[in-house]
């Protein structure tokens, strides 16, 4: 009996997903190093390495950080934090007050150091970080899959998936809608200063008043008085025995009810936010005689004297909240041939003061990877079959949720009186159904829901900057 042999057709393989994250913040960096064990990502970053992050201090908790050390793999995780702490040039830990628990898995690392630890974790990876390429463009495809991304510096890119952690002033995302997105002020008077001091110099003048601790606040007793916020961080010098201070300093308060008020500007233009009213200077050194008792007097008399103050490099920031509508968000995410996301100070922003930002910024890098796990891998059912970040639910009343607690945070920073809910939505922007934020979990790993922080961890984080 002859045999009859079939040929079955060749089956193409599925295309590999073409991923890019514009932006090496916090997000971006911390995304792609959960996605980088089995998912190919590549990284575009305006700037250049010399240039990424920023010498200041952020507060992390463990539930941001200790998961993002395990998905990276470098060592344990006390190198990450051996590595990144803002006294790590004395053998510190970040612990965060003088009385905080040296336990705690709270502390204060330096944002440029966490950027620089994760840089070489994607390193190490083999994940490719483009430097130098400022995005200028998203269009669609010539061949109708995916999008091309066009760069400043005439480099092209094409991208199935691209995830938008490139900050407030990011393209990307709202390249359709940028007038969706603008962030509304809050109604504070608040500056911040920055010195620097030589190791040996700091310790003799402020180190007793800080101890093991890195951060000393001092809250008002009544809405109206001004909230001050000291901080340490220990920067490395030429040699390596040698290293400086650098101390910052935020104060702040709401206008005054009078209406005459040189310290609030919320008027000025960007570049004004250099342009110090001189007022500054006179009422600091009022409040500390009228507001604080004599133990807390001398630790500011010392600190804020006239001419440290007129020496100090001391920026009038505006606290804004930014979180445009779910209907934003859902709309601008799903293109013809290609799925673009924000996350992060891309997709939101929050009052720097209290807002937690860098572990927000964490949280939405690991949602969205369990969002790409399970669209692509099927490894995760959460987001089920609908790559559009935005329509689970969850996320958004979460972010929503954030900006209300970083609103009622700054109010308690300032003593004053927390707001009720239909006021929370006139000054988030607009009113969410709050019902959808029953039941929130951001999932943690193996999807067990993370814990609240504890009373110990809560108390420390207030203070973040």
């Amino acid at each position: 009996m002859n045999q009859t042999t079939q040929t079955l057709p060749k089956v193409a393989p599925e295309p590999i997903p073409r991923i890019s994250i514009i932006g090496a913040g916090i997000a971006g960096l911390a995304l792609a190093c959960r996605l980088a064990s089995n998912i190919r990502v590549s990284i575009f970053e305006a700037r250049d390495q010399t240039s990424i992050g920023h010498s200041y201090a952020i507060t992390l908790d463990k539930r941001s950080w200790k998961p993002l050390a395990r998905a990276l793999r470098r060592q344990n995780h006390q190198s990450f934090r051996q590595a990144t702490a803002v006294d790590r040039l004395i053998k510190g830990t970040g612990q965060v007050h003088r009385d905080s628990s040296p336990k705690s898995a709270t502390f204060q690392a330096v944002d440029r150091d966490v950027r620089q630890w994760l840089v070489q974790g994607l390193i190490e990876k083999g994940v490719q970080i483009h430097w130098s390429h400022k995005l200028t463009g998203i269009k669609e495809a010539s061949n109708g899959r995916g999008a091309e991304l066009s760069f400043e510096n005439n480099a092209k890119a094409e991208a199935d998936f691209i995830i938008d952690a490139g900050g407030l002033q990011s393209p990307a995302f709202d390249h359709a809608k940028p007038s969706a997105i603008k962030p509304k002020l809050l109604p504070y008077a608040t500056y911040y200063g920055t010195r620097q001091y030589a190791a040996n110099t700091f310790m003799d003048r402020f180190g007793h008043w800080f101890g093991e601790g890195n951060v000393i606040e001092f809250a008002p007793a009544k809405a109206g008085e001004p909230f001050i916020y000291l901080q340490k961080v220990h920067l490395p010098g030429k040699q390596s025995s040698d290293h400086s201070v650098e101390l910052r300093w935020l104060y702040s308060r709401p206008p005054r009810a009078s209406g005459n008020d040189p310290l609030y500007r919320p008027n000025r233009a960007p570049e004004e936010a250099k342009d110090i009213p001189p007022e500054l200077y006179t009422e600091i050194l009022q409040s500390i005689k009228q507001y604080y008792s004599e133990g807390r007097r001398d630790i500011l008399r010392q600190f804020f004297t006239l001419q440290d103050l007129q020496n100090d490099r001391i920026l009038n920031w505006h606290l804004r909240l930014r979180l445009p509508t779910l209907d934003y968000f859902v709309s601008n995410a799903t293109k013809p041939s290609y799925n673009i996301t924000a996350i992060g100070d891309a997709a939101h922003s929050f009052p720097v003061v209290r807002s937690r930002g860098a572990n927000i910024a964490l949280d939405d890098a690991r949602q969205y990877e369990r969002l790409l796990r399970s669209y692509l891998l099927g490894e995760d059912d959460v987001f089920r079959t609908d790559p559009n970040f935005y329509k689970a639910s969850e996320m958004y009343a979460t972010w929503y949720g954030q900006a209300r607690d970083a609103v009622q945070r700054l109010r308690e920073a300032h003593s004053q009186d927390l707001l009720s809910e239909d006021e929370l939505g006139g000054t988030v922007g607009f009113s969410f159904n709050m019902d959808t934020l029953k039941g929130v979990r951001l999932a943690g790993e193996n999807g067990s829901t993370f814990p609240e922080l504890s009373s110990e961890s809560e108390e420390e984080v207030k203070g973040s900057l």
